[in-house]
């Protein structure tokens, strides 16, 4: 971030000859008398009377000097001329006006190939060249702010001051009004977390205005800074407020968080392309409770200030120690994504997680179209837990259950690699036993021998694979939670640290079965994690196996209504914002129902359920 001063202006304007120099001082005398006595100031503290845009007063001067004028266009005294492309950063103090203009120049110059002309019939000039006032060319504007006066309150330090605000027009006066009160609301636009994106249209030189407003110095202190940039081309900074984001919190426990961005692409012949191109995103995070970055959410260079956290693909950013990221194809269908894996986090404490895409990113997927400052993407919070039975791994040592990425019960007595490994190994014994079913199906018959002209061997295997690790790998979630749609087990045990439920828990629930044991005996056997309540399996994995196997294979599921289904499956929802059952791939930030939707055929809800046993599996 470049904060020039105006002694560094001066420095610059005085570089050539001591000839030109003298020049220099002839032709502009009023500018170098000012920039002299404020030459030990930040030039963003020079404070206009009455907030108007006066000449003498708000003296913001291009960095490329006096005679570099031909580059970039010619501008008004007191108007910083802004170059195609360009940002530029400016120190601001509440109830002051920054003004630029985009000259015509730079609007049409060198890109007569996508001017619009409004009047067909137009006359040229003696060159032949036509008169660029009755050409139309949009041009896109857009800003960030970068620093913003902090709070001096301390019964409300993460208090927010007001954004700066965009004017635009295409007159001196208009875009450099005395007073937002003078500017039509077509013409003026809030900065929004940060940022602001403002699109004209432009037929001659085009002014743009950066208003700090008033704030009450007896509540906040220090100043604004921002970054601005003009574009013909595409917005320089973007944010992309409409589109849902990109991250996704996948779960978490006391310490551990796993975030994974959303398929990067679809098309098989890209994956080996991205999976080997530089991981396309950087993350930023921060403890809810500190608020660095309140206001300043949508701004790059707001979040590269101010973050608590910055992940990025090589390695370095604040805290990066506490996350690991990189490309993977872990999750529903095998398709390539970047994953965050954090640990090391306070337990019980709410975070808010921004996902930036810097414009040079190699990234196959081209979800917004960065310019040169990049994409900030909409914010997801998450959260960790107060237990320490539900255990959040990053699945690299995953090698049967591959599409798991949900919390699993577990305990301190057994690490991450250790876990997976006692869950794989047993969903990997399990599925043998089906391999064994299977190999007597004549899967290599002819069409018109098969089990189904719809499904294959190959889809039952898909299928029954992913409801085996699903009911084996069982999604756990603390004691403590709140969702109506988790059920307890294992009542009756004592926890990893020897603590109990409380007393009417264990009297009213641990005569049941249901409640008292694990939903495989393997749980209890091996890896005895206490109490945890389950999210169960969404009935509609189940019913996958039904559609994709053999019907001789006699695999049944239970039917909303019937004895066990219950504490068995559970019945996707679309009206809570809590999680009602569990499926690969299944987020908790809030997503689409139809998202990850399993098939499923009417006749199945009649099916005869399974018995007691089987269905704990």
């Amino acid at each position: 971030m470049r904060l020039r001063l105006s002694q560094s202006r001066l420095a610059t304007s005085l570089a050539p000859s001591p000839l030109i120099g003298a020049f220099c001082l002839l032709i502009a005398a009023p500018k170098l008398v000012l920039s002299t006595l404020t030459s030990n100031e930040p030039e963003a503290l020079i404070e206009p009377a009455d907030n108007t845009i006066d000449n003498a007063q708000h003296a913001y001067e291009p960095e490329f000097g006096v005679f570099d004028r031909s580059i970039v266009g010619r501008a008004p005294s007191g108007v910083t001329a802004l170059v195609n492309n360009v940002p530029e950063s400016l120190n601001l103090s509440p109830g002051t006006t920054a003004c630029y203009v985009v000259s015509k120049d730079v609007i049409f110059g060198g890109s007569s190939a996508s001017r619009r002309q409004t009047d067909d019939s137009e006359e040229s000039d003696e060159e032949g060249n036509a008169d660029a006032s009755k050409n139309t060319r949009k041009v896109y504007l857009s800003a960030n702010t970068c620093l913003q006066p902090r709070s001096i309150q301390k019964d409300n330090p993460t208090a927010q001051p007001p954004q700066l605000v965009i004017t635009v027009s295409q007159s001196e006066a208009g875009g450099c009004a005395r007073t937002l009160a003078d500017v039509p609301e077509d013409q003026k636009k809030s900065f929004r977390e940060g940022a602001v994106m403002f699109q004209a249209n432009a037929t001659g030189d085009l002014y743009v205005g950066i208003v700090a407003p008033e704030v009450d110095d007896t509540k906040f202190k220090e100043i604004y800074n921002f970054e601005v940039a003009a574009s013909t081309d595409m917005y320089y900074h973007t944010y992309n407020a409409e589109n849902t984001s990109e991250l996704l919190w996948m779960d978490s426990d006391s310490s551990a968080v796993l975030l994974v961005t959303r398929d990067l692409t679809s098309d098989p012949k890209q994956f080996q392309q991205v999976m080997e191109a530089e991981p396309p995103f950087s993350l930023y995070a921060e403890n809810v409770a500190r608020n660095y970055t309140g206001g300043l959410r949508a701004s790059v260079c707001g979040l590269q200030n101010n973050a608590q956290i910055l992940v990025n693909g090589n390695g370095g950013g604040m805290l990066n120690q506490l996350c690991r990221t990189g490309m993977t194809i872990r999750g529903p269908g095998g398709h390539p994504k970047q994953q965050f894996y954090f640990q090391g986090l306070n337990a019980t404490s709410k975070y808010t997680g921004i996902l930036y895409k810097p414009s040079s990113s190699t990234a196959k997927r081209d979800v917004n179209g960065p310019g040169g400052g990049g994409t900030v993407f909409p914010a997801i919070n998450f959260q960790t837990v107060q237990g320490r039975n539900c255990k959040v791994v990053d699945g690299a040592d995953f090698e049967f259950c591959d599409e798991v990425n949900w919390a699993m019960p577990g305990n301190d007595q057994l690490n991450n690699t250790e876990l997976v490994r006692v869950y794989d190994k047993y969903a990997r014994d399990m599925y043998a036993n089906f391999e064994k079913v299977l190999a007597q199906i004549p899967c290599e018959a002819p069409a018109d021998q098969r089990y189904s002209l719809a499904r294959s061997c190959s889809d039952c295997e898909r299928a029954y694979k992913r409801w085996l690790c699903t009911v084996t790998i069982p999604r756990c979630e603390d004691v403590s939670s709140t969702n109506p749609n988790a059920v307890l087990r294992n009542v009756n045990d004592a926890f990893p640290n020897g603590t109990r439920l409380p007393d009417d828990i264990r009297q009213a629930l641990g005569n049941n079965i249901y409640f008292n044991s694990s939903r495989n005996s393997q749980l209890n056997e091996e890896i005895k994690p206490g109490p945890y309540k389950e999210i169960l399996p969404c009935d509609d994995v189940c019913y996958d196996v039904v559609q994709s196997c053999p019907a001789a294979m006699q695999f049944v599921c239970p039917s909303p209504g019937r004895v066990g289904f219950n504490i068995s499956y559970a019945v996707r929802g679309d009206s809570s914002d809590e999680m009602t059952c569990n499926f690969p791939g299944q987020s908790r930030t809030r997503t689409s129902v139809a998202a990850g939707m399993l098939s499923s055929a009417p006749y199945l809800i009649s099916m005869i359920p399974l018995t007691a046993s089987l269905l704990l599996l």
